[in-house]
């Protein structure tokens, strides 16, 4: 009976210790796959790359979440999709490119857009509801990364080329739903800095 009871409080010991361990730990910016850039709609869930770009023709590049972007001649950025009740404003460093206070929506042609000028290499900023979420993790209030970035890879269609890339940001923190889908922006002759 006494080794039963020391076998218990041992179990229970390292089940405590474990269980203080997972609280403790806090949950990453890693984006579920099922749950990428996706919207409920009434007749069933959106992936925004999905219905803007066309399916397989786009992939996921993680090495560029985390870096900086620099211009090429005629650089240029349009909102292509909002989920998130705040406004969302974008900016290359110091430049203001725009701000978008509008109904969540979709487009390739209805979002703002802007051309990046006289900014060679700089980080992109969102600045939404009073927090600036960079595109270097490191700058960020929680020092994570809170974008994911796509390359267009097959073909070019209206207001999109093949190699350009799409940023989708996370605007919220640890308590963010990790969905992607708050703020997204095509980039034109924009590429990450190696």
């Amino acid at each position: 009976m006494l080794k039963f009871h020391r076998m218990f409080y041992a179990v229970l010991i390292l089940g405590l210790i474990f269980l203080s361990g997972c609280a403790a730990t806090k949950p990453s910016l890693v984006p579920d796959q099922e749950r990428w850039l996706e919207v409920n709609q009434p007749d069933g869930t959106l992936c925004i790359m999905e219905y803007l770009f066309g399916p397989d023709n786009w992939v996921r590049l993680d090495k560029a979440g985390d870096a900086l972007w620099s211009t090429g001649s005629g650089a240029k950025v349009r909102v292509v999709a909002k989920y998130s009740a705040i406004s969302q404003n974008l900016w290359a460093d110091t430049q203001e490119l725009c701000k978008f206070d509008g109904v969540n929506f979709s487009s390739l042609s209805s979002g703002p857009s802007a051309q990046i000028k006289d900014v060679k290499t700089f980080r992109l900023i969102n600045k939404s509801g009073g927090v600036d979420w960079s595109s270097l993790a490191s700058q960020n209030p929680d020092s994570r990364n809170h974008i994911i970035v796509f390359k267009i890879t097959k073909h070019g269609g209206v207001n999109y080329s093949l190699g350009d890339y799409v940023i989708a940001w996370e605007d919220s923190g640890e308590a963010g739903d990790y969905d992607y889908n708050d703020f997204v922006v095509l980039l034109h002759n924009i590429q990450p800095v190696k």
